[in-house]
């Protein structure tokens, strides 16, 4: 494994709005060549959205569920004084 420190490879943060789709999440994440977005509500990163989150839905896309329903998943993090800490993962469905 390299030695080079990891300001040396990270990107910058990459965010979108809670309000945004998935469609708008994949567009973005696309045209900046990243693996990532940080999820912006009320001045605040809440979560994050991931091509693994992509991939979920995708899934539940083509093993439909009982009924109607849509599953997202937001992971979800809160901030302390040593940085964000990752509480869980959910999903919700809706409709």
């Amino acid at each position: 494994m390299s030695k080079k420190h990891i300001s040396e490879v990270m990107q910058p943060p990459h965010s979108i709005s809670f309000s945004a789709n998935a469609e708008e999440a994949v567009r973005e994440m696309s045209s900046i060549e990243t693996d990532a977005l940080l999820i912006r509500q009320n001045e605040e990163y809440s979560g994050i959205f991931t091509k693994t989150d992509l991939i979920k839905l995708l899934e539940k896309k083509y093993q439909p569920c009982r009924g109607h329903c849509f599953h997202y998943y937001v992971k979800s993090y809160s901030h302390s004084r040593y940085g964000y800490n990752r509480e869980r993962s959910t999903a919700k469905n809706v409709g």
